[in-house]
């Protein structure tokens, strides 16, 4: 089982990689955790435009029929419970695999 997590930004906190660091070893019997960090764009690029710019960057790592879970922090707040649900469903049918999108903080 393979978790791909794409995400616009350099993850250059110490405390957040370190947090990263710890997830991919407990995840390490289950699943092989990777982290695909895209180009962001500068503040000084307009709103729109950085969005399409990333989200065009984003979708290039996405294959064709692979299932995508996007974060959205207007999303569905969900119970570990029915997280687990969801993720046994979605890795069964995308083969194995599940790619987790994060978008930027503009």
């Amino acid at each position: 089982m393979k978790i791909i997590v794409v995400c616009p930004g350099k993850l250059k906190d110490k405390w957040l990689k370190e947090g990263i660091d710890e997830y991919k070893k407990r995840l390490s019997r289950f699943a092989v955790l990777e982290f695909i960090e895209v180009a962001d764009c500068p503040d000084s690029v307009p709103v729109n435009e950085a969005l399409k710019r990333e989200g065009e960057l984003i979708l290039s790592h996405i294959k064709p029929g692979e299932v995508v879970w996007a974060m959205d922090l207007k999303g569905e707040l969900v119970t570990s419970e029915k997280m687990s649900e969801y993720l046994t469903k979605d890795i069964e049918r995308g083969g194995g695999n599940l790619t987790c999108v994060i978008g930027g903080n503009r």
